[in-house]
């Protein structure tokens, strides 16, 4: 996450605070659930796993799929913020972690 985001973010969680939401860990956690469910439900659509719906093209479903992904992420962003981790030092160390897991095994 770059500074804008970084201050995009901070703005955020201010104005869900500002309106007394119920910003707790459990809140958070199962509205990322819920975006990650529609995420899971686009999925489903795009590979035909699932009952028809109103017809979305490709173009439509990746649309939406952005969407979602990225109300997912910012919802993670926001339980971050609530627990005080530093989202973007946190995510670093871990995809360098994964690097090395994943990395050459030559």
């Amino acid at each position: 996450m770059d500074d804008d985001l970084k201050k995009l973010s901070e703005e955020l969680f201010q104005e869900l605070k500002k309106r007394n939401l119920n910003l707790s860990l459990t809140s958070l956690t199962v509205k990322a659930l819920e975006e990650l469910g529609e995420v899971g439900d686009l999925a489903l659509r795009k590979e035909g796993g699932q009952r028809k719906k109103k017809h979305l093209s490709d173009r439509e479903i990746r649309e939406k799929l952005g969407k979602e992904v990225s109300d997912t992420i910012i919802s993670l962003i926001m339980l971050a913020k609530l627990e005080g981790i530093d989202i973007v030092q946190k995510l670093e160390e871990v995809m360098k972690e994964e690097i090395e897991r994943w990395g050459d095994e030559d």
